[in-house]
């Protein structure tokens, strides 16, 4: 094998999950061969400054839009219960009781800052993320222009 392919190897290793038995089978090479020339030239050491970077593949950064989308999830879920426990409390609160009422909407607006505009937020930079980084894999330039839309803020000519 020449080194070249060497490279290769080790820059799928460092900018991947891929073990070295994955990597052999991928490239019909001998795991032991993998193994050695990653422990002797400090693949996994490299691997951690890669990932602690920032700078990550397609996959990596695919995964953590899906773990993303777990955690939206479990968010949206703890928002209904907030919302379920303002509406039992707003039962309780008298009409002349003010500080009670201001408590309950503030906590409401929390609620719907947490649920609506960061969330959404959130969403679309990873969405912006994951664009440039199909870009960066493809080879291609980003040249173009747009307009960014931010969810909560209204803009009248």
């Amino acid at each position: 094998m020449n080194m070249t392919d060497w490279e290769i190897i080790k820059q799928d290793y460092v900018t991947s999950r891929i073990g070295y038995r994955k990597l052999a089978e991928k490239y019909n090479v001998d795991k032991g061969k993998v193994q050695r020339k990653g422990t002797a030239e400090k693949w996994p050491e490299e691997r951690k400054r890669y990932l602690r970077s920032g700078t990550q593949d397609y996959g990596t950064a695919h995964q953590k839009l899906a773990d993303n989308s777990d955690i939206a999830s479990k968010i949206e879920s703890l928002v209904l219960l907030g919302l379920d426990k303002i509406i039992c409390a707003m039962k309780l609160v008298t009409p002349t009781d003010t500080s009670a009422l201001r408590q309950l909407v503030s906590t409401l607006k929390d609620l719907e800052d947490i649920a609506g505009v960061k969330l959404g937020m959130d969403l679309d930079e990873w969405s912006v993320r994951m664009a440039a980084l199909k870009k960066q894999t493809s080879g291609e330039e980003e040249n173009e222009t747009g307009v960014v839309l931010i969810p909560g803020i209204v803009s009248s000519p």
